[in-house]
């Protein structure tokens, strides 16, 4: 026979031959009324509370009856309240009920047949609480290959069906629409619960047919129930769903589809160097025109906030932007920041970055821009380099940039003063704004010479050329004294 079935047939042996279950004295119902009114007001005021602290206080309102009637009654409407929670995650306070008052026989429920109820709840429900590492089952998919749940290094989601159960065809076709929209990195694990491969076959063809690039979809069923996913997995009816992150926590269970497409924003890759954060970038630093000082500063205050509120995530998402916002901005001064912005944050904080997607994301990125960084670096002599170059002077100030003729120039011999040097592009718009205004500076400058270079593979790896224009300082002596210039 079907284990299922057996299983089953044996639980209601038990609850069923319990012969007069004995019934505990109950309160006055006008008593409990008003008794559970009370406990619901004082429920709505500890929502928020973390779950822990909503244990103790549970334990706080039980301890504190002292007539045995109504310490019965209070800790079993606790129970009640949170068996069937309007927050997701809540099981675990019914379960800590369960534990430390009525197994210990602390608290009597009314009748045997409540207490065989709240331990079945219990121990269907206590290894997949919200913040537990997911179960890892084995199940077969239809070709009997073996296939392990949930994934490692991807977010999974769980969920389990049966194709007699109205609800669940409900669910899949709405899960289809959801699964064909992601854009990101998803494994989703379709459990049939039932034993008859054929029926599966059947809907599986008609209601599973899609099309996901981002998604991997592993059709399974164990119908022997080998895997205990039943107990695992808290699956006593369907449809059962369930949200695992990347790490294997349980960040969401007992979804529905609209809960799960919400949800499921929380495992999406974070896509550094975008969003409202930037946004935020650009007013504190840009409006008032920050020094490389002041970037560090900013930097370094927004790390402490979000590490006092110990939230590791926020702190990696508002550094990581922050360098990919120092590495696309253009001046002097964020590119005065960038080099110690990554040496202290970066290299110097290892451990906020130890996920595997942090090499490719942030590691590795910033490492190119710290070789970048330190080519031609301020202080050292220009490269003895002989280029190809148009050198604009107070001379020929007014004359447009592509009729002064190119000829060969050594870098270390401008001798301006200042000396320029402009690496650009033809038919970029910023290089054409830097041409207008060395014309401007040249006037108000004589002695000033600007070499406009257009760059060749020789130069580049000399010379950070990866955003056009980069414009240089140098002295009579060919001495870099600044780099990554800006002239409007």
């Amino acid at each position: 026979m079907h284990r299922l079935l057996s299983r089953l047939l044996t639980t209601l042996t038990v609850v069923f031959t319990l012969s007069a279950p004995i019934r505990a004295q109950q309160l006055d119902s006008a008593k409990a009324a008003a008794m559970d009114a009370k406990l619901e007001e004082y429920f709505r005021a500890i929502e928020l509370l973390p779950l822990e602290d909503k244990m103790a206080e549970c334990d706080f309102l039980v301890e504190s009856c002292g007539d045995s009637l109504l310490r019965n009654h209070v800790a079993s409407y606790i129970y009640q309240h949170y068996s069937k929670p309007r927050i997701m995650g809540e099981e675990a306070v019914a379960i800590h009920m369960v534990d430390k008052w009525f197994e210990s026989g602390k608290v009597k429920l009314n009748s045997d047949f409540e207490l065989l109820g709240a331990r079945m709840f219990a121990q269907f429900n206590r290894n997949s609480l919200l913040g537990m590492k997911a179960p890892l089952l084995t199940m077969e998919d239809s070709e009997g290959q073996k296939v392990s749940l949930p994934s490692e290094g991807r977010a999974s989601v769980i969920y389990f069906y049966d194709v007699s159960c109205a609800k669940c065809k409900l669910t899949t076709i709405m899960l289809r629409q959801i699964l064909e929209s992601i854009d990101f990195p998803l494994d989703f694990y379709a459990v049939y619960t039932g034993v008859n491969h054929d029926e599966w076959d059947s809907y599986r063809k008609e209601r599973w047919s899609l099309k996901t690039e981002a998604v991997n979809i592993y059709h399974l069923w164990d119908p022997e129930i080998d895997s205990n996913y039943q107990m695992e997995y808290g699956v006593i009816e369907t449809p059962q769903m369930l949200l695992v992150d990347k790490d294997g926590i349980i960040i969401g269970r007992k979804l529905d589809a609209d809960a799960l497409s919400r949800l499921l924003e929380s495992v999406r890759p974070y896509d550094y160097g975008s969003g409202e954060t930037l946004s935020l970038f650009k007013m504190l630093f840009e409006e008032d025109g920050s020094d490389a000082e002041a970037i560090l500063n900013a930097a370094a205050y927004m790390k402490k906030l979000a590490l006092e509120r110990k939230d590791s995530v926020l702190c990696k998402h508002l550094i990581g932007d922050l360098f990919y916002y120092l590495s696309d901005s253009q001046g002097e001064e964020y590119k005065k920041a960038l080099l110690p912005f990554i040496e202290q944050h970066i290299e110097g904080d290892p451990a906020l970055w130890s996920e595997a997607e942090d090499v490719a994301a942030i590691i590795a990125p910033a490492q190119m821009e710290k070789e970048l960084l330190s080519r031609a670096p301020v202080g050292s002599r220009i490269a003895p380099l002989r280029v190809t170059g148009r050198l604009k002077t107070v001379r020929n100030a007014e004359q447009p940039l592509e009729e002064i003729k190119p000829r060969k120039i050594r870098l270390r011999a401008l001798k301006g003063s200042p000396g320029w040097i402009v690496f650009h592009s033809p038919g970029c718009s910023s290089c054409a704004e830097v041409a207008a205004a060395a014309a401007s500076i040249l006037k108000e400058s004589p002695d000033a010479k600007f070499l406009f270079v257009e760059p060749d593979k020789k130069l580049l790896d000399q010379f950070d050329l990866s955003v056009l224009p980069h414009i240089i300082e140098v002295d009579k002596k060919g001495n870099i004294t600044r780099k990554y210039l800006t002239l409007k």
